[in-house]
């Protein structure tokens, strides 16, 4: 059995950016991954859709969470769940916002962002 282990998601925690003003942290266990998800004001997660179940908690500012044909203001404390396949998408406007998303089973396409990104981040940089 894997004994666990501590994470500094600030600086232990690659980055990621899937849509421009959208940054995540993702974090994986065996299970489930939790995103820590920073939305600049003004940008969109656009409209998609995947097969693991998406819980979302947001800690602070605002955003218009579309999810399937509802669309709704969030605000800290806030919580919405996606399930597998239904349509969501999230956008900011004047505030930012940050929430903590926890995905069923780990969502593989952040396991894949996040090492396309480590890998850039330990290459050289070959345009100087």
């Amino acid at each position: 059995m894997d004994p666990g282990w501590f994470v500094s998601v600030e600086d232990e925690v690659v980055e990621v950016e899937p849509a421009p003003g959208v940054f995540m942290r993702p974090v994986f266990g065996e299970g489930l991954n939790l995103s820590f998800v920073r939305m600049l004001p003004n940008s969109e997660a656009p409209l998609h859709e995947h097969d693991e179940e998406q819980i979302g908690f947001v800690l602070s500012g605002a955003c218009e969470l579309t999810l399937g044909d509802e669309v709704r203001t969030l605000h800290a404390g806030d919580v919405y769940v996606a399930p597998p396949r239904v349509p969501h998408g999230a956008v900011t406007r004047d505030d930012g916002c940050r929430i903590i998303d926890a995905f069923a089973p780990p969502r593989e396409a952040l396991r894949e962002l996040m090492e396309q990104a480590m890998r850039r981040r330990s290459s050289p940089d070959t345009t100087a």
